[in-house]
């Protein structure tokens, strides 16, 4: 674990670009005090869900992010707030089967929730319906599609007693596959 240091959005937004250089991250969820930024890294930059629909806009602030991780199939970097100060830590695991030993990790995929209403710019505006939520995922999907989110779980075996030690995301897909 380290401890990071910016304290405007625009030296937010270059640390996340720098780090999902070195686990190669294609996405970005994160969590803040006013809501939830999905976001996907398109060459040197990160694309915000917000910038391509404004009604799920939610500007990405160090002082409201709450957590944020940026993730792909090579890689986890996750950032988090401790007493108003970013702490991160970094998962390495690569993909399913080429790890040290395949057995440690569980792949769980979670259906998100929403179907989607509209794509533009390769992001597709989520509504659950009843509730009337929303939230825009960096991927295309067909109208009325769902999508999953890939999740591995390390498993540790201390005192001989498996324990799941951390999870990673890894990617995130329409709900067909």
């Amino acid at each position: 674990m380290q401890t990071i240091s910016f304290t405007t959005a625009p030296e937010l937004i270059t640390w996340l670009c720098d780090q999902a250089k070195t686990v190669q991250a294609k996405y970005l969820l994160a969590h803040a005090d006013d809501g939830v930024i999905w976001g996907r890294f398109e060459a040197e930059n990160l694309r915000l869900s917000g910038d391509v629909f404004a009604q799920v806009k939610v500007d990405l602030r160090p002082n409201t992010l709450q957590q944020a991780r940026l993730f792909g199939p090579n890689g986890e970097i996750s950032l988090w707030r401790v007493e108003n100060h970013p702490q991160g830590s970094f998962y390495w695991h690569t993909e399913e089967g080429k790890t040290a030993d395949p057995s440690t990790l569980i792949k769980e995929n979670y259906r998100l929730w929403g179907e989607a209403e509209e794509i533009k710019d390769g992001f597709s505006l989520m509504d659950e319906g009843q509730q009337g939520l929303l939230h825009a995922l960096p991927i295309p999907l067909l109208p009325q599609q769902r999508a999953t989110l890939t999740v591995y779980h390390c498993i540790e075996y201390p005192d001989d007693q498996a324990t799941i030690t951390h999870s990673r995301l890894v990617s995130i897909q329409s709900g067909e596959e």
